[in-house]
């Protein structure tokens, strides 16, 4: 089920937001694994994995950096093991595709920008403003985005664009967008790993870190280190709640 108003799914783990019920329930399967379904360890860190192929993708994040024969011609700090690896930090990062926004259907090419856009809908509760506009179903985060939303896509000051997929055409570039993410969101993208399927971008993006074992992000308070931004930003919450509260407050004076 896919929701068209302010009633989204939040993960109760690290208050991640979905489009999705479905979405939601694979989030938790793969990312917030019970500690006892935890059965493959590393024998060379504290980590677990709850199946075995996970556990050596993992093992090659142990291979001295020197070792590492695969270079990135992209990004040349980015070493990998294999070949196989490379492919996978490539199609990862390097292949970008536009993320929709479920709330105001904003594109975004950069995965940490949109996470960012997504839970700033939230952070605050639900979408207040809901779009006047008649066929027009947007809730938007208070009156300016509202504002700017009515702007953008409700007026006739842009030229007319045509959907490269359906040939259908639209007053301007943000009308097309929400077209595209309403009509043609059945667009899959695969993995080249396992083959495994996923109806947006962002999500074949997160789940491509499974496969490389990169090292993503680091806790500024601690030596903790995660694959995912939600996850970082859920442990900040809860083992640093003070400096988490600070650092949220000193990024709002920016």
């Amino acid at each position: 089920y896919r929701h068209d108003n302010p009633e989204f799914f939040k993960c109760k783990e690290c208050q991640k937001v979905f489009a999705e019920q479905s979405t939601l329930s694979r989030h938790m399967i793969t990312v917030h694994t019970p500690e006892e379904e935890l059965n493959f360890c590393c024998d060379q860190c504290p980590k677990k994995f709850s199946r075995q192929e996970k556990l050596e993708i993992h093992r090659n994040s142990h291979v001295p950096m020197e070792e590492r024969a695969f270079a990135c011609d992209q990004c040349p700090n980015s070493r990998f093991a294999t070949n196989e690896l490379l492919k996978v930090h490539i199609c990862a990062r390097h292949r970008r595709a536009p993320n929709v926004c479920h709330v105001c259907a904003k594109e975004i090419r950069d995965k940490a920008s949109f996470e960012k856009h997504v839970r700033a809908h939230f952070e605050d509760g639900a979408p207040k403003a809901k779009c006047p506009i008649e066929n027009c179903n947007l809730w938007l985060k208070d009156e300016d985005y509202l504002r700017r939303h009515i702007r953008r896509a409700h007026t006739n000051q842009e030229k007319a664009v045509t959907c490269e997929i359906c040939g259908g055409v639209y007053k301007n570039k943000y009308s097309l967008t929400v077209h595209k993410g309403r009509v043609h969101s059945n667009v899959v993208f695969t993995c080249e790993v396992c083959k495994k399927t996923f109806k947006r971008a962002i999500y074949l993006r997160e789940h491509m870190t499974q496969h490389t074992g990169e090292i993503l992000y680091n806790c500024q308070f601690c030596t903790r280190t995660f694959n995912s931004k939600a996850n970082m930003h859920a442990h900040k919450k809860k083992m640093h709640p003070v400096e988490w509260d600070n650092l949220r407050k000193a990024n709002k004076n920016i």
